[in-house]
């Protein structure tokens, strides 16, 4: 599992290191898939940090907290994704998609903890 969770961490990171333009390309052929109206930018972050939030939850499961510390893990690496696209072409580091990026994270760690 631990696996697993480095590969989700890269994949974030690998998405996150995309310029605008590459990622606006992949935004636009996911909405032409799915035939959405709206952008699925946000949506892309909710999902994938819920997808986070589950894993580091499995990963962390035997810890003292395991909410708390899958939580944590899936904050700090939110943030830390912010800043990593500050410095890439044409992308933002935005404290909204930090909010989204940890409300996606709790949802997926709600998700898990019921099973």
């Amino acid at each position: 599992m631990k696996l697993i969770l480095l590969f989700w961490l890269i994949l974030i990171f690998l998405l996150s290191h995309q310029t605008a333009t590459q990622s606006g390309k992949l935004s636009n052929k996911v909405k032409k898939a799915i035939k959405a109206k709206k952008s699925v930018r946000k949506y892309a972050h909710f999902f994938e940090y819920m997808i986070l939030g589950i894993i580091s939850f499995f990963v962390l499961k035997n810890t003292v907290h395991p909410k708390l510390n899958s939580f944590l893990l899936c904050y700090i690496y939110a943030s830390l994704d912010e800043i990593h696209q500050y410095f890439i072409e044409g992308r933002h580091c935005q404290v909204k998609d930090v909010l989204i990026d940890c409300s996606g994270s709790l949802i997926g760690i709600f998700l898990v903890s019921l099973i």
